[in-house]
């Protein structure tokens, strides 16, 4: 997964614009957020003893996939969902439009920080296991 708006913000926006934005950003994560939560819920399941043992052991699932948290402020749990977030730098340079901007221009800014953010994610998941 990865999430293109920010979860907090450096500054309280002030301007109509800025205002705007920081509502758009907000607005889509909630909906990212509540999908997160459904998919929890979902893979918390067997630890809740929602299947039976006779059941989960026909396709060999003995336990929640471990996946290793996202954020380092989370609360402990058995697996977690990661994502890949867009740069701290270049998410405050970008505004609402600019996120819409189609031009190969910033496309290429956008993939380009896509590629690095990946790097510095797959190099923290390797040192995790």
């Amino acid at each position: 997964m990865i999430k293109i708006n920010g979860t907090g913000c450096d500054r309280v926006p002030t301007t109509p614009e800025a205002i705007a934005d920081r509502r758009n950003q907000l607005v889509g994560n909630v909906s990212l957020f509540q999908s997160l939560d459904a998919v929890a819920f979902i893979n918390d399941l067997p630890g809740m003893d929602a299947f039976r043992p006779e059941f989960l052991r026909r396709f060999e699932v003995d336990h929640p996939i471990r996946i290793p948290r996202s954020n380092p402020g989370a609360e402990d749990r058995e697996y977690y969902i990661p994502f890949i977030e867009m740069s701290h730098e270049l998410q405050a340079k970008l505004d609402y439009e600019s996120k819409l901007d189609r031009s190969p221009e910033n496309i290429g800014v956008l993939m380009a920080d896509g590629e690095k953010q990946a790097r510095v994610f797959l190099e923290q998941r390797q040192a995790i296991k």
